[in-house]
């Protein structure tokens, strides 16, 4: 099954403390293939701004900064957003990309033919070796279901409803009382435990 452009959400009681941030976690899978998976934590934003700890144009350089998961290090950087004549974007799905120029994405936003909150940009990604993440789903760690622009797209930043409880709302019966029965006792809004080392 080609996961690509969906969303997986966390059965939240299947984490350990040292993976607290994947508790209620909405994940984007932005790739999908033979040689394994790639995705980004939508709902972890970060007390940084991406100009913080990336040299980035003024431009983008007030965006908030989001933890995308265990993968990678503090320099590796992912992007997302709606505006596919970004120079070396990618479609995921229908109105969402990933990657571009971000220098081009600047220009944009200097020309007024983009806006910087249109841009989601994410420290390290959630990573999964083939088959790891399918196993993980036949074992019930996630549910796998398809999402849309308005989703993928929303700011997490101090939100009244978790995005995972609203997502499994939305998604009606048995997820809407999972959420319901699940829903753990943590505060998750930003993810400054993760991003504390970046003080150096």
């Amino acid at each position: 099954e080609n996961m690509r452009g969906c969303v997986l959400l966390a059965q939240p009681r299947m984490f350990s403390s040292d993976q607290s941030y994947f508790v209620q976690s909405v994940i984007f899978v932005a790739e999908h293939n033979p040689d394994g998976t790639i995705g980004v934590i939508l709902n972890r934003p970060t007390d940084y701004k991406l100009g913080e700890v990336a040299d980035v144009p003024v431009e983008l350089a007030n965006v908030e900064l989001h933890f995308g998961g265990d993968v990678g290090n503090r320099g590796t950087l992912q992007m997302i957003h709606p505006c596919g004549d970004v120079k070396n974007a990618k479609e995921v799905i229908p109105g969402v990309f990933t990657s571009g120029d971000v220098f081009d994405a600047a220009n944009r936003i200097r020309l007024g033919f983009a806006r910087p909150a249109q841009f989601r940009f994410f420290v390290q990604a959630a990573g999964w070796s083939p088959g790891q993440l399918q196993a993980e789903i036949d074992a019930g760690v996630w549910h796998c279901v398809a999402t849309s622009p308005s989703v993928v797209l929303k700011r997490c930043w101090r939100l009244p409803k978790s995005l995972w409880q609203e997502v499994m709302e939305l998604l009606g019966d048995q997820y809407a009382i999972a959420a319901e029965r699940d829903m753990a006792p943590i505060s998750l809004q930003t993810a400054n435990s993760d991003s504390d080392d970046w003080d150096d």
